[in-house]
């Protein structure tokens, strides 16, 4: 890791990190319209979103000086509370935008701040 941690923000990370993984790996399956037609998996994709945003959110927290390294998190905390807050209107491309493309970003950056290669 490039900058100095504490071991809660080293799990939050590793938390948000797992659910990056698990939602990359198990929406891989679907497409868009199958996405927004199952409302189990939108739950789950949603669900998933919300943890990464809510563990971002408490390292952001902890510390602020992670915006240097990684200015997207706060896109990711903003997600999380559109997700919670105003989840009557949500927009699904976004969703899935973020489930199929921006995860895999952000799982490269979450590696990389936890000084972790691809095969661990």
């Amino acid at each position: 890791m490039s900058f100095s941690t504490t071991p809660a923000v080293a799990q939050w990370l590793r938390d948000a990190l797992s659910s990056a993984d698990t939602l990359q790996r198990n929406i891989a399956d679907f497409s868009y319209d199958e996405m927004i037609q199952d409302d189990w998996l939108l739950g789950a994709v949603e669900r998933r979103l919300e943890v990464i945003g809510e563990s971002l959110r408490r390292v952001r927290a902890a510390q602020p000086e992670i915006e240097l390294e990684f200015p997207e998190i706060h896109q990711w905390v903003a997600l999380r509370n559109v997700v919670a807050h105003d989840y009557d209107d949500l927009d699904h491309e976004i969703i899935w935008d973020s489930a199929t493309v921006h995860v895999t970003f952000l799982i490269q950056m979450l590696r990389q701040l936890l000084g972790e290669s691809k095969e661990e």
